[in-house]
């Protein structure tokens, strides 16, 4: 969570909602993420916010080999 929250300037808050552990994932973990991005400033955009998403994707697939589903 601290390298998701830490990722962009523009979100606001991260919550781990759901969790999911079992041998059949070959020992992996299924993690749910809720994101909350908001500008004090103005409105965001649609493309703002996918860019900031995928930002963060990236990190999360190199930093921890992720797999976005």
């Amino acid at each position: 969570m601290q390298t998701i929250s830490e990722a962009s300037p523009i979100l606001e808050d991260v919550d781990l909602i759901d969790e999911y552990w079992e041998e059949s994932f070959l020992n992996n973990q299924s993690l749910t993420f809720r994101l909350i991005f908001q500008s004090e400033e103005r409105t965001l955009t649609e493309e703002e916010v996918n860019a900031q998403i995928e930002h963060i994707k990236n990190i999360l697939k190199r930093k921890f080999r992720a797999e976005i589903r």
